[in-house]
């Protein structure tokens, strides 16, 4: 079964899952950072759901993936027959975080193990091979062509003498 928690942040209740980015209003904290949520209203564990009055002891650890501002509100107020109007904007600040793990009592109940972290790796590495094959392939090519041209010249050289 998922297991999931329920959070309190910003004034609304979030279920979360391991691995499921949330977006919650703005953390003044920076990017690749951890936070730890601390208002924990309940837990489900694959078998038991454990709900707090009003909150249990219980953490959620999340890093943090972005800062950013919503798309933007048009507010626009008006009253009839006074021609009376107001427009204003709003772009709501958020942050974005990943929930990486779900801990009830000092005891994980789940973890996220990121397995793209592996596939990066190998991207990397061959991304690196192909640069230095690609830049040999650049350096017999240059001589290559260093050799045409200095025959080009030499050739023009006789052809005027």
């Amino acid at each position: 079964m998922l297991k999931y928690a329920i959070i309190k942040s910003g004034g609304k209740q979030i279920k979360v899952n391991v691995g499921s980015a949330i977006w919650v209003e703005k953390l003044n904290s920076e990017i690749g950072s951890e936070y730890i949520f601390t208002n924990v209203l309940a837990i489900y564990d694959g078998q038991n759901l454990i709900a707090g009055t009003p909150k249990i002891d219980a953490k959620i650890k999340a890093r943090i993936q972005k800062q950013g501002k919503n798309k933007k509100l048009i507010i626009f107020r008006t009253k009839q027959k006074s021609n009376w109007k107001r427009k204003q904007g709003h772009r709501q600040p958020y942050t974005r975080l990943l929930v990486e793990e779900i801990i009830y009592k000092d005891q994980v109940i789940d973890k996220y193990i990121d397995n793209n972290d592996d596939k990066k790796n190998k991207i990397k590495e061959v991304t690196t091979n192909q640069k230095l094959i690609e830049k040999k392939i650049d350096q017999s090519d240059l001589k290559k062509a260093d050799k045409i041209k200095t025959n080009n010249i030499d050739q023009k050289q006789k052809d005027q003498k």
